[in-house]
């Protein structure tokens, strides 16, 4: 449908870190919100600062903030 076409397309991004912390904020003075493992799979929101992105944690729906890098496009 034209609704569908209309959407924007979503990257999929995976973490890097070991494991890595996600933030409320866009600051490592921010509360941790959730510590996300290796090649877990994030989606972003299009929210960034350059240095920060809000990412929508794949499996739990969760918005987060993590530095981007630890943050790299899916394969």
């Amino acid at each position: 449908t034209l609704e569908n076409a209309a959407a924007p397309i979503q990257k999929r991004m995976v973490v890097v870190g070991n494991v890595v912390n996600a933030r409320a904020e866009p600051t490592t003075a921010s509360s941790v919100l959730a510590k996300l493992r290796r090649n877990t799979v994030v989606v972003p929101t299009g929210e960034s600062d350059g240095v920060w992105a809000q990412v929508i944690v794949k499996d739990t729906g969760q918005a987060v903030w993590m530095h981007t890098k630890f943050l790299k496009v899916q394969s």
